[in-house]
Formats: C-alpha cells, sequence, structure tokens
C-alpha cells in the first residue's frame, strides 16, 4: 500500500498509469488506453478526478471501508461494485461539476487502481474478463449518474450515422 501512495505522489501530472504497480498486463493497457485519449482541454479535470478519487481511497477515514468491502467477497466483480460509492461520493464532492469526456477516463483510471490494489493485497484474482466486466460496469455507472440511457446513445449514433450519410462523397476518396 505505502508503495502505491509513494508513486503515486511521485507521478503528479506526468503519465499517471505509470501510479499502477501490478504486473497485470490488462490492468495496464486499459489505464494506458483511457489516459492517451484524454485530450489536453480535459487533462487538468481528468487529474484532479483522479487525485480526489485517490484521496478518497487511501484516506484513512474511508481506507477501511474499502478495504473490508474488498475482503467480503472473493468475486471480482461484486467486489468492485461494493465500492462504487467512492465514485458517488467524488461526484457529490464536486458539486456534480464533472464532465462525462473527463469523469469516464478517470473513473475507469480509478477502477484499474482499486482492481490493482485488491489484487497486490492478494484480496484476489483478476483477469482479463474481470476487468472487462468490471469497465462495462464503471461505464454504465457513470452513464447512468449523468442520466446517458441507451436510447440516448442509440440516437446519438443513428444522428452521426445519418449525418455521414447526407455529407457528398470527397473527391479523390
Amino acid at each position: 500500500m505505502l508503495s502505491i501512495q509513494t508513486t503515486w505522489r511521485r507521478s503528479g501530472a506526468q503519465s499517471i498509469c505509470n501510479a499502477l504497480s501490478s504486473s497485470h498486463s490488462t490492468l495496464q493497457q486499459v489505464a494506458s488506453s483511457v489516459e492517451s485519449k484524454v485530450s489536453p482541454p480535459l487533462k487538468k479535470q481528468y487529474l484532479a478526478i483522479i487525485t480526489a478519487g485517490m484521496r478518497v481511497m487511501f484516506d484513512p477515514k474511508t481506507h477501511e471501508l474499502m478495504i473490508k468491502r474488498l475482503k467480503a467477497t472473493p468475486n471480482v466483480l461484486q467486489m468492485y461494485l461494493s465500492n462504487r460509492w467512492a465514485y458517488r461520493h467524488l461526484y457529490m464532492q464536486s458539486g456534480k461539476r464533472m464532465s462525462v469526456p473527463a469523469a469516464m477516463p478517470a473513473s475507469i483510471y480509478l477502477m484499474c487502481q482499486m482492481l490493482d490494489f485488491a489484487e497486490q493485497g492478494g484480496m484476489l484474482k483478476i483477469t482479463p474478463d474481470d476487468v472487462a466486466t468490471c469497465t462495462q460496469a464503471t461505464t454504465n455507472a457513470v452513464m447512468d449518474k449523468f442520466g446517458i440511457t441507451q436510447d440516448k446513445v442509440h440516437a446519438a449514433v443513428q444522428a452521426g450515422q445519418q449525418s455521414n450519410q447526407n455529407q457528398p462523397a470527397q473527391a479523390g476518396a
């Protein structure tokens, strides 16, 4: 635990996926992938959400609750879902000012941190399928928190497809 906290403090605003202590390649890949897709204008908010999330995870007032819930079940998804209170806590602390484009990748990164912590602490063994399932649960939770329903996603996809169909073909393409 100390090495995770120390690494986190030293990582600053640089590439934060290096804070993952795990040799778990799937967690590293997911964390690196989401971080690489954060646009420069969103980087500051993204880092602020992660910093706040790490504080919640390692604050003495909440850390014991997280550990207790991590140890309560050997099922990775159930363990992860029992700790989603941390995301709700962050959202409320932000004054509900988080944006979806920053909150989504930050939440997935924090999920990787939590899973990494649980695996490094010997509380569970994580498979690539577990990472995929927890990533889907995180995505659904963030979308739900921001009121983004499947119908809205479907409508946006259809609007994008119609927009692409209505654009004239470019010469030489």
